[in-house]
């Protein structure tokens, strides 16, 4: 296999919105955009891995709750929402992508064995040279704290590393789409945006985040500059823009928005 590779993963609110009442919902539009570039990356020539968040806060959608659960007290409440709302998370997906879905829900321990790692790989691999798209997250239903990622940005990370490893691609890219158009060193102030960070100097950057998570999501862009540099460190080029941007993927590759942090050279 010769063919470029994009990882892209889609944080939990990029892919909500409020209605006319307050309420969150799934925002069928974004799941529609961000399918429609799939669609025509994968018609250029493009192989894509999805990596997609969303499950717990689509669980709370379904059963009306508004508050979600804490981790440290109330993880079995956490799971079960997984559970109930990554059905319709994949359903959402399923509307708008225009191939058959394969549906991989792991966690730490699926990387740390070779052997289901390897399986894994293979599974992916089968996947995009039968014409169809793997969808990812982490297993949430089961995951706790001794198997767990912790967020699906370092899961994506880790995951295009070992997609890059196997050696089966010309190239391998790394997207993370979210609900801000990329680092800047003052978010009240849209012309600071970084547009390039190299690989050693991720760690200078991360006075630029408040290091704490999104309200519906366990990453926010702490978790995403820890992606970043896994990624950069295994020789993989990263991007961070914003979900809502028109074309975000090619345009974030491109280097016409977003942030782009450079790897280190193989």
């Amino acid at each position: 296999m010769t063919e470029h590779l994009l990882v892209i993963k889609v944080g939990t609110n990029s892919l909500m919105s409020k209605d006319s009442n307050g309420l969150e919902r799934l925002n069928n539009d974004v799941f529609e955009n961000i399918s429609c570039q799939i669609n025509d990356l994968r018609s250029s020539g493009y192989k894509v891995v999805l990596v997609s968040s969303g499950a717990i806060t689509a669980g709370m959608i379904s059963i009306g709750l508004n508050e979600r659960p804490d981790k440290e007290t109330e993880m079995p409440k956490l799971q079960s929402l997984a559970s109930i709302g990554w059905r319709s998370v994949l359903n959402a997906w399923d509307e708008f992508i225009d191939c058959p879905i394969g549906e991989l829900l792991v966690t730490r321990n699926d990387f740390s064995n070779k052997r289901e790692k390897n399986e894994l790989l293979a599974v992916v691999f089968e996947l995009l040279e039968g014409g169809s798209l793997p969808l990812m997250n982490e297993n949430d239903a089961l995951s706790h704290e001794e198997i767990s990622f912790g967020d699906n940005d370092t899961l994506a990370s880790h995951f295009a590393v070992a997609l890059k490893q196997t050696g089966g691609f010309q190239s391998v890219r790394f997207i993370l789409l979210t609900d801000v158009n990329g680092l800047y060193r003052d978010y009240e102030d849209p012309e600071s945006l970084i547009k390039i960070v190299e690989c050693a100097q991720i760690n200078d950057v991360r006075d630029c985040v408040s290091g704490n998570a999104s309200k519906n999501g366990t990453g926010g862009m702490s978790s995403k500059l820890d992606a970043a540099s896994i990624a950069c460190a295994n020789g993989i080029d990263t991007f961070v823009a914003g979900s809502y941007q028109e074309d975000a993927v090619k345009e974030s590759i491109n280097g016409n928005i977003g942030t782009r942090f450079l790897a280190l050279s193989d």
